[in-house]
């Protein structure tokens, strides 16, 4: 027997729990565990092949087998900063007020014309 030296601790439970996002009463509904046991599993822990029954009806996944892979982060690209902070203006901006479509005309050229 593989599992009858594994142990799992009430908090070790609970953590595992957390962690994968179970709740009492989803254990209750997908696997019949009384709530009761629930609760007294995850108060006393458990030892041996329950202990790996545990892990499975926690995790998805018995013991022994290895965790899948986690799925590669897809990187995605940043616009560039167009807004001036603090009066900095971004990398690669201009700031020659010809240049900048934002900027009003001097009141002596809105007079002449």
């Amino acid at each position: 027997m593989q599992f009858e030296h594994m142990v799992l601790t009430g908090p070790t439970i609970r953590r595992l729990m957390r962690q994968h996002r179970v709740t009492i009463r989803q254990i209750k509904a997908q696997h019949q565990v009384t709530l009761k046991r629930t609760r007294e599993v995850r108060l006393n822990g458990v030892r041996g092949f329950m202990a790996a029954n545990w892990f499975w009806i926690i995790t998805g996944r018995w013991p022994d087998e290895p965790k899948p892979a986690a799925p590669a982060k897809k990187r995605v690209p940043r616009a560039p900063c167009t807004r001036e902070i603090g009066g900095v203006a971004p990398i690669g901006a201009s700031r020659h007020p010809i240049a900048s479509s934002t900027s009003r005309p001097s009141p002596a050229a809105a007079a002449a014309a």
